[in-house]
């Protein structure tokens, strides 16, 4: 029942995210080009969007734990299934958090308006491309669905 439940949050929760990058990104982007003041609503935005990364990261941590998708069994490596949850997604993943936070600390410490902007929009965007790239898709992987 608590893997039922942590597994569907972590899955509604994706999209949460994903929507909350894109509008980061696109936000960034707008902000680049129009040349606008880096505001504390951007701060805040760039910041929620961090706390948000790191809940989805707690609650795959748990799911690693207690899922039945991860095994570490013989011949996990050539089961495409048990090395994509275990492996490909979990370090694909953890690649994108470490985008978002460093995007976020280096954006802090810019001193430029454009740069912030710039740098947010540079981390932010390969994270969120990398997150598409792992996230189990219904069409690609077994057991993975869209909620």
């Amino acid at each position: 029942m608590f893997y039922q439940i942590i597994e569907h949050v972590h899955s509604i929760f994706r999209w949460v995210l994903l929507l909350m990058l894109i509008y980061a990104v696109l936000s960034a982007a707008k902000n680049i080009i129009a040349n606008e003041k880096y505001t504390t609503r951007n701060k805040s935005l760039n910041g929620i969007t961090v706390i948000f990364v790191f809940i989805q990261l707690l609650l795959g941590i748990i799911l690693f734990f207690i899922s039945e998708k991860v095994q570490f069994v013989p011949g996990m490596l050539k089961a495409a299934g048990l090395r994509f949850y275990a492996i490909d997604h979990s370090l694909g993943m953890l690649a994108a958090v470490v985008l978002i936070t460093v995007g976020f600390i280096r954006s802090n410490k810019a001193k430029l308006d454009k740069t912030k902007h710039a740098r947010i929009f540079l981390f932010y965007a390969t994270a969120t491309l990398l997150m598409i790239i792992f996230i189990p898709w219904p069409w690609k992987h077994d057991g993975a669905g869209w909620f």
